[in-house]
C-alpha cells in the first residue's frame, strides 16, 4: 500500500542544515495496522504529512496504492487525498456551528458527491461508529470521545484505502481511548490499511507492527 525510499526532509537554516526526516525507507503492506512511535521533535509528523500527501520531501520516493505521489501536480495530489486517504487528527478538526452530519458531510461537498449520496454515505459513516442517535447534535453537545467517532466516522465514508491517524487519541481519557482505538481496530479488521502516530507506547500496541523513530532516522 505505502512504499517509501530514502525519504529526506531538509530545512535550511542560517547556521546549517535541520534534517526533520533523514533517509527514511517504509513499506506498509495492504491492510497493516502499523504504529510509528517517537517523542515529539522526532520527526513522526512530519513523515505523517508526508504519507498524507500534505507536503513533499527534499529527496526520496513515495509510492501510494502504486501511484508515483512526488510525480503529481496539487489538483491530483487533492484527488488522492479524497479518494485514497481518511484523516483523522488528535484536535478533532470538527466546525463548531454545523452537526454531526455536516461535519461529516463536508469532504464530499468539495468531491461534488450529490447531496442525497452523501448523506446517506453520512448516516452510515456514523452509525458504524455509535452515533445514528447523534446526527444532529453540535460538536460542543458532544463528549470529546463521541467528537473523535465523528471525526473518525467522517474519515471512512468513501472507504479509504488507507487512515493515517495522527495522535488520535492525545485528549481522551484512558476508557474514551480505549473506546476510539477500537473502532480504529475494527476498521482494519475490515481490511483497512492503518498508520497510527503516537507518543504513547500502550496505544501503539494495539498494531501489529511497531517502529520508532528518532531524530529523523527510524530506529
Amino acid at each position: 500500500m505505502i512504499r517509501i525510499e530514502h525519504l529526506s526532509k531538509i530545512y535550511k537554516m542560517p547556521d546549517g542544515d535541520v534534517y526533520a526526516l533523514d533517509d527514511v525507507s517504509l513499506h506498509v503492506r495492504k491492510g497493516e495496522f502499523l504504529a510509528i512511535v517517537g517523542t515529539s521533535g522526532s520527526g513522526k509528523s512530519t513523515l505523517m504529512n508526508m504519507l498524507g500527501c500534505l507536503d513533499k520531501p527534499t529527496s526520496g520516493s513515495y509510492f501510494l496504492n502504486g501511484e508515483d505521489v512526488l510525480s503529481k501536480k496539487p489538483r491530483e495530489l487533492a484527488r488522492i487525498r479524497n479518494r485514497e486517504i481518511g484523516f483523522i487528527f488528535q484536535g478533532f478538526n470538527l466546525l463548531e456551528k454545523m452537526t454531526a452530519l455536516e461535519n461529516v458531510e463536508l469532504p464530499m461537498m468539495y468531491a461534488h458527491i450529490p447531496r442525497k449520496q452523501r448523506r446517506e454515505l453520512a448516516k452510515d459513516a456514523l452509525s458504524r461508529v455509535g452515533l445514528s442517535k447523534r446526527l444532529c447534535h453540535l460538536p460542543c453537545e458532544l463528549s470529546g470521545g463521541q467528537q473523535q467517532r465523528v471525526a473518525i466516522a467522517r474519515a471512512i465514508t468513501r472507504t479509504p484505502s488507507v487512515i493515517l491517524a495522527d495522535e488520535p487519541t492525545g485528549n481522551l481519557d484512558k476508557p474514551t481511548t480505549n473506546e476510539i482505538l477500537k473502532i480504529i481496530k475494527e476498521l482494519n479488521a475490515g481490511g483497512t490499511t492503518v498508520v497510527l502516530i503516537t507518543h504513547d507506547s500502550h496505544v501503539a500496541e494495539c498494531a501489529g507492527r511497531v517502529i520508532e523513530i528518532s531524530e529523523g532516522k527510524i530506529k
